[in-house]
């Protein structure tokens, strides 16, 4: 109940933030497994090379905080969150690729 109770007494952009935080790893810690099974059953990769790849994701997922934290700090937010949706958009771009 006190958690509760902490949580409504924060104003709203604080809730909507801690709310959007949630979904968002609540979505990153369901689709690991579901990616190690899809590496392993569809593109026949070995248990090692798919720890490998989900090791690298994780490390720049969370590697990437203390760079884009920085460089935000000193370029300014916005430049960095364009620039960080160019990336991703890069990145899901190359999946175009990628052999079926």
């Amino acid at each position: 109940m006190r958690t509760i109770r902490s949580f409504t007494a924060q104003p709203l952009p604080v809730r909507l933030l801690l709310v959007n935080q949630l979904g968002v790893n609540l979505g990153f810690y369901m689709v690991i497994p579901y990616l190690a099974v899809h590496l392993e059953a569809s593109a026949g990769m070995s248990l090692a090379a798919i720890g490998v790849v989900l090791g690298v994701r994780n490390l720049a997922q969370q590697g990437l905080y203390l760079i884009g934290g920085t460089a935000s700090d000193r370029l300014g937010p916005r430049g960095v969150i364009i620039a960080g949706c160019l990336m991703r958009a890069l990145g899901f771009g190359l999946f175009a690729l990628t052999p079926p």
